[in-house]
C-alpha cells in the first residue's frame, strides 16, 4: 500500500514538474498571433494567421498539450516544426509535429492521428499550391516582427 501511494506521487510530481518546465500554459494559445509551419527539411514554411486554419490549428495544439498524455522523447526526426509567435511576448514556442504525437520541450502529448494527418494534409496542400516561404524569408519576418534576437 504504501508502495502504491508512493509511486503514486513520484509519478504525480513527475509529470507537473515537466509540465511546469513549459512555457506553454493555458494563457498560450490567446498570445499566439502567428504560426510558421516548417517542412520536415526546414527549407520552406507556410505560415497560418487569422484564418480558419489557424484557429483550428492552435486550438488542437492547446487542447492536445494542457489534455494529453505525455511522456518523454528522445528523437525529432521526421518531424514537421512548428514555430508558434508569441509577438507580445518576443517569444517563439517551438512545436514538433510527429505521425502519432505534439512535442515540446522534449515531451511528446499524444494526439489523434487523423487530425495530425487532416492538418498535415492541408499544410501539403498549401505547399503543392505556391503558398510556402523560404527558410531566408522566414528569418526575415521574424526580425520584422521584433524578434530579432530569435531570428537564427
Amino acid at each position: 500500500m504504501l508502495k502504491s501511494i508512493i509511486l503514486t506521487l513520484t509519478l504525480f510530481s513527475v509529470s507537473f514538474s515537466s509540465f511546469a518546465e513549459s512555457k506553454y500554459d493555458s494563457n498560450t494559445t490567446n498570445q499566439i498571433q502567428s504560426i510558421f509551419w516548417l517542412d520536415v527539411d526546414q527549407d520552406e514554411a507556410i505560415i497560418y494567421a487569422k484564418f480558419e486554419a489557424f484557429f483550428s490549428l492552435k486550438s488542437f495544439i492547446d487542447d492536445v498539450i494542457l489534455t494529453a498524455p505525455s511522456n518523454k522523447v528522445t528523437s525529432f526526426d521526421g518531424t514537421d516544426k512548428l514555430l508558434l509567435m508569441l509577438h507580445e511576448k518576443q517569444e517563439i514556442v517551438e512545436v514538433y509535429f510527429s505521425e502519432k504525437s505534439i512535442i515540446l520541450d522534449g515531451i511528446s502529448y499524444s494526439a489523434n492521428p487523423e487530425k495530425l494527418s487532416h492538418f498535415k494534409e492541408l499544410n501539403n496542400f498549401r505547399i503543392d499550391k505556391g503558398d510556402s516561404i523560404t527558410h531566408q524569408v522566414l528569418n526575415m519576418a521574424i526580425k520584422n516582427y521584433g524578434l530579432k534576437a530569435l531570428a537564427e
